[in-house]
């Protein structure tokens, strides 16, 4: 009975011990999580969560994660109107998203001047269809001249013109051209690639589309005066 008691005891103290041990364990690693977060907030940074865009939107069978977030600072006569917040679907089409996100951040002014959106424009005006932008570069992307997208090159509609406030590349082969949808149009999916979503904004999208038009070209001028990252 005493050989019982004496290894019924070693026993328990290891149970001890080894939870003892989970516990640190476990308080380590919440406190290197901790100190993590402290961290980045240190250096102003915050941690990313993926964003999900509604994948009926874009004619999707599930939820489209937002790769990238860019934006829009729109001036309508010299007067600020409000900024475009922008999702890019870099994971369907990452070729088109990287073309995006240079052109905003101004990646590649040292090669082109151009190759940027800062200071560009909307030059096209169709109410309930579109409105077009990014013709500063000439129709050059940041790729070359043109591109196609990667994952499958002869495919245009990879996503769906399927609501309000989509952006598509307004050619194919693509440059520098995009547009932002009024309506749904998928009448457009096979000549046009979809790559983004304006996910905050919808109320400046709507002042643009009021701004009087002469044929399809704005009356006063649509410049977008900052664009970026988020």
């Amino acid at each position: 009975q005493k050989m019982m008691s004496r290894v019924d005891g070693w026993r328990l103290t290891r149970r001890k011990r080894v939870r003892r041990c989970a516990l640190v364990g476990v308080a380590v690693l919440l406190l290197s999580v901790i100190l993590f977060l402290v961290w980045l907030r240190s250096r102003g940074e915050a941690a990313w969560v993926p964003e999900m865009f509604p994948g009926e939107r874009v004619g999707w069978h599930e939820p489209v994660v937002v790769t990238h977030r860019a934006y829009l600072d729109v001036t309508v006569g010299g007067k600020d109107v409000g900024r475009l917040e922008v999702g890019l679907f870099g994971n369907i089409v990452p070729k088109s998203a990287e073309n995006f996100r240079a052109l905003v951040t101004c990646d590649h002014i040292d090669k082109n001047p151009k190759l940027c959106y800062r200071d560009d424009g909307f030059h096209r005006l169709i109410r309930k269809f579109v409105i077009q932008g990014g013709s500063h570069a000439t129709g050059q992307s940041v790729f070359g001249p043109t591109f196609r997208e990667e994952k499958n090159a002869t495919r245009h509609s990879f996503l769906s013109h399927a609501s309000r406030g989509l952006l598509a590349w307004a050619e194919y082969p693509i440059g520098s051209q995009f547009y932002i949808t009024y309506s749904p149009v998928p009448y457009l999916d096979g000549n046009h690639v979809v790559f983004g979503a304006i996910l905050r904004g919808m109320d400046v999208l709507d002042s643009l589309e009021l701004v009087s038009v002469t044929g399809e070209k704005p009356v006063v001028p649509i410049k977008i005066r900052d664009c970026g990252l988020l």
